[in-house]
């Protein structure tokens, strides 16, 4: 969680970080034989809670046909915490409130509006002509609010699938730093096979999905001034026969920082 940002010159630097997380309780769905995510199946449901457990990173493997994905005998880094969806507050019957946002129910008529909270951060998002869209989040530290929302999913996707879109996104650091974030993000679900988890278990009818961001944010410098950072996000998921939510996910990013360094805290 980020609590300060200290800025300070030097030259360009590039910073990677590997995570990854097993989910330890899937809420049971339905993975259909020809690799196909349904939102009946697998869009997130308000109510359910999940458990996850953090484990150390492994390359998530080729794209194609047929994979044997091996996550067998992984360290655990995080022994389990929770991911909850929950339903917006209600302001009488006619609005909706998800932070410091407020949403017209009338707006509304034919979509979803949900919460995810994982991490002390609530995640604002909206389901609608079968696109998952992301609002915003928000936590102790950092208020995000996407201006041109966020693609985060697609249903029904099959396998060989890619949608791609673009974003832009406004929000303050610790009550004080303002920033500015745009990006693009390309959605496939590039993979299916069977996998090895931690605990030893075998899943047959798996499909992997990939979803990678290219994003540059722009924050205040010391000097008056502004500088830009640009980060190249990869986020892997895999499904399984059977589980509504992934049973296994990865993340890998590299950070780009042109004659600045941000840290974080």
């Amino acid at each position: 969680m980020v609590t300060t940002i200290r800025i300070k010159e030097m030259k360009k630097m590039k910073i990677m970080k590997k995570i990854v997380v097993l989910w330890l309780l899937g809420i049971p769905g339905m993975l259909p034989a020809q690799h196909t995510l349904q939102s009946e199946l697998n869009l997130p449901r308000p109510g359910d809670e999940i458990i996850k457990q953090q484990v150390e990173y492994k390359d998530p493997g080729r794209i194609g046909e047929n994979v044997l994905w091996d996550f067998g005998q992984l360290s655990i880094i995080n022994d389990q915490y929770k991911l909850v969806y929950s339903e917006p507050f209600l302001i009488g019957d006619s609005i909706y409130l998800m932070g410091k946002e407020t949403y017209r129910v009338t707006d509304y008529p034919d979509a979803q509006l949900f919460i995810g909270t994982e991490h002390h951060t609530r995640y604002y998002y909206l389901f609608q002509d079968s696109l998952l869209w992301a609002l915003g989040h928000e936590n102790a530290a950092t208020v995000l609010r996407y201006i041109k929302p966020l693609l985060s999913g697609v249903f029904p996707l099959a396998y060989g699938e890619i949608h791609a879109d673009t974003y832009s996104a406004q929000g303050v650091y610790s009550g004080r730093v303002p920033f500015e974030n745009a990006g693009k993000v390309e959605i496939k679900a590039d993979a299916f096979g069977m996998m090895v988890l931690p605990s030893g278990d075998t899943l047959r009818q798996v499909v992997r999905t990939k979803i990678l961001r290219h994003f540059s944010e722009i924050l205040p410098a010391t000097d008056g001034d502004t500088v830009s950072v640009n980060t190249v996000l990869e986020n892997y998921q895999w499904y399984s026969k059977g589980y509504r939510y992934p049973v296994f996910e990865t993340f890998h990013s590299t950070v780009s920082e042109d004659t600045t360094e941000i840290d974080r805290f």
